[in-house]
C-alpha cells in the first residue's frame, strides 16, 4: 500500500484519526506492507500531520517511511530524500539503487 498525505494536487490530509483507523486494518492484514510518502510533511497549514509509522509502531515491522527536502525547502530539482524503515526494505533499496 501505499500512503500519499497530504495529497497532491489537492492538498487533502488524512487526520490522525483516518490514518488510525488505516492502521487498525493494517494490523489485521500481516501480508500487507505499507509505504508512507512524507515528503509534505512541513507544508501542512490546516490540522496535524499524522504517518502510520508515528500512530501505530506496532507497525513498524512494516512500514518505509520516504521523505526529503526538496518540497519543504524549496529546493526545486534537487531531488534530496530519505527513507527509514525496517532493514529489509532498506536493504533492497540500496539494491536498486546501485
Amino acid at each position: 500500500m501505499i500512503l500519499n498525505s497530504s495529497d497532491n494536487p489537492t492538498g487533502a490530509l488524512y487526520s490522525h484519526a483516518e490514518i488510525a483507523k488505516l492502521c487498525q486494518v493494517l494490523l489485521r492484514h500481516l501480508h500487507v506492507l505499507a509505504t508512507a510518502d512524507d515528503i509534505y510533511e512541513h507544508l501542512v497549514y490546516a490540522g496535524r500531520f499524522a504517518t502510520p509509522a508515528a500512530v501505530e509502531p506496532r507497525l513498524a515491522d512494516r512500514v518505509l517511511t520516504v521523505n526529503g527536502v526538496s518540497k519543504s525547502h524549496s529546493m526545486t530539482g534537487w531531488r534530496l530524500g530519505f527513507a527509514g524503515g525496517p532493514a529489509r526494505f532498506v536493504a533492497a533499496m540500496q539494491t536498486l539503487q546501485s
